[in-house]
């Protein structure tokens, strides 16, 4: 886990059913508020420890991914996608190859839900409704994705995202759905596999935290028009 002072982090148990979701709500917002997902049920607490959402999504398998904006719930196993909107289903897809991460761009700066879903099969799949409006090809298998300074940049349509050789690449993503590489961040593929990214703010300057298979983390200076460089490293 990634963490600072605000943003919004996650916790993943791959070989289990559990996955916890933490997330901490920029100040001036709604309360702190802790999701939990087992098997094909969501849970979600207060900071406090009281439980304030039990949900059944009726996922025929166990959920291995989340997100969660607003009102809009976000849940994928290993194949099946769903978009409910205030514990109500909305979209369902059925994808051919696995799923590794999912994401909504900016919910208000898009003016609605714009599912993302990284793929095993090296691309990126854009989704409108219950259908695939877009797929974008990559260098490499997409593990994770974070939205650009933690909510998409100035336009809401940046996505960070890690890959299995190492890289990470930023898109921008317009509401057609059509797609482009900003930038992509090469690194030696000895580092080892991109398991988490996040974005944060200090000093006034932007920062992107890397977390890779390997135990290493990785802080770089973070813009959306040039390739990060590299600031500090630590083995953990």
């Amino acid at each position: 886990c990634l963490g600072g002072a605000l943003g919004i982090y996650f916790i993943h148990f791959y070989k289990s059913t559990f996955i916890l979701k933490y997330i901490y709500i920029f100040k001036g917002t709604v309360q702190d508020k802790i999701f939990l997902s087992m098997g094909s049920s969501v849970r979600g607490y207060t900071k406090k420890g009281r439980l304030f959402l039990s949900f059944d999504t009726g996922l025929s398998e166990p959920i291995k991914c989340m997100y969660v904006t607003g009102n809009e719930l976000l849940v994928s196993g290993r194949h099946i996608f769903n978009h409910f909107n205030d514990c109500k289903d909305s979209n369902t897809y059925l994808c051919p190859e696995l799923i590794n991460s999912i994401i909504s761009l900016d919910i208000v700066k898009m003016q609605g839900v714009m599912p993302i879903l990284a793929c095993a099969d090296l691309c990126i799949r854009i989704l409108e409704g219950s259908t695939v409006k877009e797929t974008f090809y990559l260098p490499s298998e997409p593990i994770c994705l974070h939205l650009m300074k933690n909510n998409g940049g100035s336009y809401g349509n940046e996505v960070l995202v890690g890959l299995k050789n190492g890289h990470i690449v930023l898109l921008k993503i317009e509401k057609n759905a059509s797609t482009i590489c900003l930038w992509e961040l090469k690194t030696p593929s000895k580092k080892g596999i991109i398991t988490c990214i996040d974005c944060y703010e200090f000093s006034g300057e932007d920062h992107l935290l890397v977390g890779r298979q390997s135990g290493s983390v990785e802080i770089y200076s973070l813009d959306s028009h040039s390739v990060p460089i590299e600031k500090f490293k630590h083995s953990i």
